[in-house]
């Protein structure tokens, strides 16, 4: 069935009678490599692979995800309901922007991966725009890239946004490029070493979202899959985006332009 909400049919009945049934749930684009069972025949469905390429495409698939939003299209298209209320960021939460403004500055921070295999995870670069008061994400850029394409990337994201500064996660691949990247250029870098588990970096952002600090672009393709992975962080299969953003936001409040507030995550 399609899912249209986490308590619509096939919710209640995992819930209360889990044992009852066999549950096999097949989204439209595959988020992971898996198999799947039916009737003892194997079916290998690779990340990044359609359900049914000939009905709906890629192009189709992303339309749908600018009309629907990322609620629906995570309930309908992944069979993966967002329950509101139950992840660490909420819906009302979310606020949009149509028009950048002026920025006081623009930033770029890099979660990168050091290998590009299927079950690896994706290098990641958040675009920031600091006003004021507030946060706009500007750009996302989310791939998996061998080094020597990933090094090209960030040049050419660097060279796009004109950032006053890019981190990029001191650990793995990101050593190595921070030390090729001094030694042949001169781009303003810092490199950043977490010091938490990523629940608590993110914890730490949360009452930005919620004062509504943090503005999202309204137009943008890439905003869904953002929002997908922040609202079903911490069980999201790839965390990327997320460690991304509480990069950003940890070299913020290390500054000392926001406070942190640390709240509850149980």
């Amino acid at each position: 069935m399609q899912r249209l909400h986490h308590e619509d049919l096939t919710g209640f009945l995992l819930d209360n009678q889990p044992k009852s049934w066999h549950h096999l749930m097949i989204p439209a684009i595959s988020p992971q490599d898996k198999i799947y069972y039916d009737g003892g025949y194997p079916h290998y469905f690779k990340e990044g692979e359609l359900l049914h390429q000939d009905r709906e495409g890629y192009e189709e698939i992303e339309r749908a995800k600018s009309e629907l939003g990322s609620f629906a299209f995570a309930a309908q298209y992944l069979q993966q309901p967002i329950i509101n209320g139950a992840s660490m960021i909420k819906l009302s939460w979310l606020k949009y922007y149509h028009f950048e403004p002026s920025f006081l500055s623009i930033i770029l921070s890099w979660d990168t991966a050091i290998k590009t295999g299927e079950r690896n995870s994706y290098s990641v670069c958040t675009c920031w725009g600091e006003t004021q008061d507030s946060f706009y994400l500007l750009d996302v850029n989310h791939q998996k890239l061998e080094y020597p394409e990933l090094k090209r990337e960030i040049i050419a994201m660097i060279e796009k946004w004109k950032p006053i500064v890019s981190l990029i996660e001191d650990k793995a691949s990101g050593q190595t490029l921070l030390q090729d990247l001094r030694r042949e250029t001169n781009f303003s870098l810092i490199g950043m070493k977490p010091s938490q588990d990523k629940i608590t970096r993110f914890a730490r952002v949360t009452p930005l979202f919620e004062a509504g600090k943090v503005l999202l672009p309204k137009y943008r393709l890439w905003r869904v899959d953002y929002e997908s992975e922040i609202m079903l962080f911490p069980c999201s299969v790839h965390s990327d985006q997320v460690d991304s953003t509480s990069q950003y936001f940890s070299y913020i409040f290390n500054r000392g332009i926001v406070k942190p507030v640390v709240r509850s995550v149980l």
